[in-house]
């Protein structure tokens, strides 16, 4: 495991800098907390939704995916 250090100027958000080998391409990254544990996670970002709807349609749904659902109407359970 690598540690490093987070770096900060008066009035500013903290910083740190990554080692080279865990830089993410530009522009930006996704930050969340695990709850369980959190740990900070960064993953690389996606991209902006046109790229994500286009992988979409290039993986072949249909224009009404999921538009219409045949499901059966909500369950009846007893009360616990």
């Amino acid at each position: 495991m690598i540690s490093i250090r987070f770096w900060q100027r008066q009035n500013c958000s903290p910083a740190v800098r990554f080692p080279l080998e865990f830089h993410f391409p530009p522009p930006e990254v996704d930050i969340r907390r695990a709850p369980r544990t959190g740990d900070v996670i960064l993953s690389q970002s996606p991209g902006d939704r046109d790229q994500i709807f286009a992988s979409l349609v290039h993986a072949g749904f249909p224009d009404d995916f999921l538009e219409v659902r045949d499901q059966d109407g909500p369950q009846v359970r007893d009360t616990l």
